[in-house]
């Protein structure tokens, strides 16, 4: 094996609990062609021979998954560095002591300073239980707070990383706004304008130093759909959904991605997002260039 997919980016289901209104991929209910818990376990044999170390679990809301449990302890039994990405809407304390146990880190998304902010975007109550969440999960596992930002949120940039850190945050995900699936119909509310823009770059200079970011799909890290396909990063996945490497579920999945690897010829484009990494926060903000894939 060629232990180039080192790490992957699952996103096990695109049902969901809320009805965010910039959502991406317009999470909600189950569909009909989302991996069944024995091909899950399949996809976890896979990802293992193709030399998987770390993984991170989204949604759609992972926690949605009645088997969710049985996949991390099969993830873990395999050795791997899990982190898991929720909402944090329905976790309590048997959740956070069922996780604790099997995940290294954990994600919970806050996209406000204040109740009214947050809940415009996500739903009604969903800031205290994503708040409650993160104080939670911050005795047991590090946390990594994700923001989203769009016009909505935008004066409370600043005042969200601080309310992150008093929770118990150990890092902070910062990520600019993509304009598709619902965040397209809602795109009067939530697009930021050019100024906004310029102003969030600055705020990212002044809290993190700028990486320069090329298009780096070698395989390295990779993402798993929610229907099992194989994509070299998410933007394929979303944008170019018929353009996936290969199904996990496939008995020659990992001879055909053997093959693709030892083939691969790495893109040096520029990339379409500019990175800003600091000791505790990482900003992922849209550029002018567009997409390689598009």
């Amino acid at each position: 094996m060629t232990k180039v997919f080192n790490e992957w980016h699952w996103e096990i289901t695109r049902r969901c609990n809320l009805r965010c209104i910039h959502c991406i991929t317009a999470c909600g209910e189950v569909l009909p062609d989302e991996i069944s818990t024995k091909d899950a376990f399949l996809a976890i044999r896979s990802m293992s021979n193709l030399g998987c170390n770390k993984l991170m679990i989204t949604g759609g809301e992972p926690l949605a998954r009645k088997d969710i449990l049985a996949i991390l302890k099969a993830c873990k039994n395999r050795g791997m560095e899990l982190g898991l990405l929720t909402n944090g809407f329905n976790v309590n304390r048997y959740t956070v002591s069922g996780l604790s146990s099997l995940l290294n880190l954990i994600g919970v998304s806050l996209d406000g300073a204040t109740e009214r902010t947050h809940d415009i975007v996500r739903g009604q109550g969903s800031f205290k239980k994503a708040c409650r969440a993160i104080y939670r999960f911050s005795k047991t596992l590090p946390v990594s707070v994700y923001i989203t930002v769009s016009s909505n949120n935008f004066g409370e940039i600043e005042a969200t990383i601080k309310k992150a850190v008093e929770l118990g945050a150990s890092h902070i995900h910062v990520t600019e706004i993509s304009i598709f699936g619902r965040a397209n119909k809602n795109r009067s509310i939530l697009a930021l304008n050019s100024d906004q823009r310029k102003i969030l770059h600055r705020i990212a200079e002044k809290l993190a130093k700028r990486i320069e970011s090329l298009c780096k799909l070698d395989l390295s890290t990779v993402y798993l759909s929610y229907n099992g396909f194989v994509y070299p990063c998410s933007e394929i996945a979303i944008k170019k959904p018929n353009e996936f490497l290969a199904s996990i579920t496939s008995k020659s999945c990992a001879k055909d991605l053997e093959v693709i690897a030892k083939e691969w010829i790495m893109p040096e484009l520029a990339c379409c997002y500019t990175v800003y990494e600091g000791t505790r926060i990482f900003f992922c903000l849209r550029t002018e260039n567009p997409c390689c894939v598009s």
